[in-house]
């Protein structure tokens, strides 16, 4: 239990030591519909396409513009204070002066929201479309049902140099049961939610994948609209969180993510969680089972045949297409 509280405590500690540069932002608008949140380190190749994608937005209501800069050593953090100097009446700055690591960086961020709505867009993803947060206002304001709004997008690789259209949805409505039986759907620089439902939840500290943590959230408030037209760029490079974890420790870590939320919400989609579990771990096993030495791999696969003949006749019908 020290452990659990201990992690709680040192994320505390570091939202503490966090502090806001002057700005005239909350002179200036007092009452924005819209907070946009960017979380931001080591982004110096991205952070300007970022900030401009936010600049550029053209709406009928204020907003504001917060910017967590995590104590980049790149160059980072000379360009958001440029923008932030040059924008005091939009931007404001959420800093300290040391790295605080991504979870206090985003808590941080998220409690100095004063907006009706909340937009994110991370420091290496980009808008595209200057009536993106007008579109998606406009839809959640006719529709009180949704706690949420997203769009689709591209998804880039930067070192392949190829993109394709992030979401190949039919559907104009989503709820909790799409998003834990499908692969994750949602681009997180597309997401706009209602702040009036979101309360960050203590099991949100112990979890990896905190976008999809509060995909599932507000899934559980409301439902989830879809607006099908590309709108921002979700950026896959070598430098992001994602490119650096290895495909199994993530899938570990989404498994263990889906155990708190099924616990969170008293197991009420049990059967469904379970379900998405079981499907990864089969993936999971047979990933690590072929990633061995062939050798290795042979006397793996004789040891299913003769020991658990029903989960190989499984993966064999499944994977090996015998």
């Amino acid at each position: 239990m020290n452990a659990i509280l201990s992690v709680k405590d040192v994320i505390n500690k570091k939202i503490e030591d966090s502090y806001e540069l002057n700005n005239n932002v909350i002179e200036i608008v007092p009452n924005p519909v819209v907070s946009i949140r960017t979380s931001t380190y080591q982004h110096v190749k991205y952070i300007r396409q970022c900030i401009e994608g936010v600049l550029m937005q053209k709406t009928t209501f204020p907003f504001e513009y917060i910017i967590g800069e995590d104590y980049s050593t790149d160059g980072t953090r000379e360009i958001v204070l440029e923008y932030a100097k040059n924008h005091p009446n939009i931007i404001r700055v959420i800093t300290a002066n040391y790295n605080v690591g991504a979870k206090a960086n985003g808590r941080r961020c998220s409690q100095a929201i004063r907006g009706k709505y909340v937009a994110i867009c991370e420091g290496d993803d980009y808008w595209t479309d200057p009536y993106k947060l007008q579109k998606q206002v406009d839809v959640l304001d006719a529709n009180p049902q949704y706690s949420m709004c997203f769009h689709n997008a591209y998804i880039t690789w930067e070192s392949k140099k190829k993109r394709r259209e992030f979401c190949q949805h039919k559907k104009l409505v989503y709820n909790t049961i799409d998003l834990i039986e499908k692969n994750w759907f949602i681009p997180t620089q597309s997401i706009v939610y209602r702040k009036s439902v979101y309360e960050y939840e203590e099991w949100m500290n112990y979890v990896l994948g905190g976008d999809y943590a509060l995909q599932l959230f507000l899934s559980t408030k409301g439902d989830i609209a879809y607006i099908n037209e590309i709108m921002s760029v979700y950026r896959k490079n070598p430098g992001s969180l994602g490119a650096k974890l290895k495909p199994n420790y993530s899938t570990l870590r989404t498994l263990e993510l889906l155990s708190y939320f099924n616990y969170y919400t008293e197991f009420k989609y049990d059967v469904i969680v379970k379900k998405r579990i079981n499907m990864m771990r089969d993936a999971l096993y047979f990933s690590l089972l072929m990633s061995r030495p062939k050798f290795i791999k042979y006397l793996n696969i004789d040891t299913y045949l003769h020991v658990f003949p029903k989960l190989y006749a499984f993966l064999k019908k499944k994977y090996l297409k015998m």
